[in-house]
């Protein structure tokens, strides 16, 4: 069984259980229960629970993970209703370093007699950063972000050899791996690792 505690003052606190797949999921404070989802299908609907003195939280699985809602703020990242995590600008500045940089390379030999191979070519490291970005997304771990940026050294190194040193090339792909390491998850937190028994982790 997993469990996540949550002050909300000195007072009061939070505690979130649950077994594997989300199985079972209670959520309780200063030890009187809540609300509970017997299974993870039905933490995607979501649900509001009362706390004392009148005040209500929203509990939804959101992109696999809890998200525990009160007065338009996820108490388990911070994030602020209507606002995106840090995380998502190294996800998008991915998709965006493909994009750019293949259509910089499609202007390049626009003049040039390349056969339709060569521009299928040109635009493959836009199509394999989408994927990558799909990888990252999903995981929120660093194995994706390093992979891609494995991945962004080795079409860099072969752009240069092909187009020779273009300062804007360099620029794109040290922004997008400065972006993808300062926000790649550290915001959401691995849950599977993250949780621990309770026989293991008593409540305090």
């Amino acid at each position: 069984m997993y469990k996540k505690t949550i002050d909300l003052t000195p007072n009061e606190r939070l505690l979130l259980t649950w077994q594997k797949h989300f199985a079972a999921f209670t959520i309780s404070c200063n030890g009187q229960i809540l609300g509970s989802f017997p299974d993870k299908a039905s933490m995607k609907t979501g649900a509001n629970f009362d706390l004392p003195g009148g005040r209500k939280v929203f509990v939804i699985l959101q992109g696999g993970r809890p998200a525990v809602w009160l007065d338009g703020t996820d108490l388990i990242t911070g994030t602020q209703s209507g606002i995106s995590l840090p995380f998502y600008t190294g996800h998008i500045s991915l998709i965006l370093w493909g994009v750019l940089l293949s259509l910089i390379d499609l202007l390049a030999v626009r003049s040039l007699p390349v056969s339709s191979s060569v521009f299928l070519l040109l635009v493959v490291p836009a199509l394999v950063a989408v994927a990558l970005s799909s990888w990252i997304k999903a995981t929120q771990g660093k194995n994706a972000v390093v992979v891609s940026t494995g991945w962004i050294a080795v079409i860099e190194a072969i752009r240069w050899l092909v187009f020779g040193f273009r300062p804007v090339n360099l620029i794109l792909s040290l922004t997008t791996i400065y972006s993808m390491f300062r926000n790649h998850g550290d915001r959401r937190p691995d849950w599977n690792k993250f949780g621990k028994t309770l026989a293991d982790s008593p409540i305090k």
